[in-house]
């Protein structure tokens, strides 16, 4: 069955739940680890040649920035939800509190909201916007 987690109660969640995450979490953190080891690399090549490839060297450095400000947020999810785990806390929504669905944890496992909240946000955020 797929049931939520009781109000913070992450040892309700069967052991075997719980060490599959972390290890979904633990490979996820060493991909993400290289993956900023080989972009940071990327920024770090020489930027020489002439005018139109330095344009291209520009632009193509602007996308491995963004690509590490998106994969570095991530990896700072991963390491708090690992954290969580360590103590006691994972699954637990941190707006209201509630635990988050195990499936949408097994959709994404550094999964800080559940799904109520997070769509709450984001009409928020679409409010905003408009």
């Amino acid at each position: 069955m797929d049931f939520p987690l009781k109000k913070g109660d992450f040892q309700g969640m069967r052991a075997e739940q719980r060490n599959e995450f972390q290890r979904v979490l633990r490979r996820k953190q060493v991909e993400l680890e290289r993956q900023l080891r080989v972009r940071r690399e990327a920024l770090d090549a020489d930027p020489r040649g002439d005018t139109i490839d330095q344009a291209r060297n520009m632009v193509e450095r602007e996308l491995v920035v963004r690509d590490l400000d998106m994969a570095s947020g991530v990896l700072e999810r991963v390491r708090h939800a690992l954290r969580e785990i360590d103590e006691g806390t994972y699954g637990q929504c941190r707006r209201c509190e509630e635990s988050i669905a195990v499936k949408r944890l097994r959709a994404l496992p550094w999964s800080r909201f559940c799904v109520r909240c997070q769509e709450a946000m984001e009409e928020g955020l679409e409010l905003l916007a408009s």
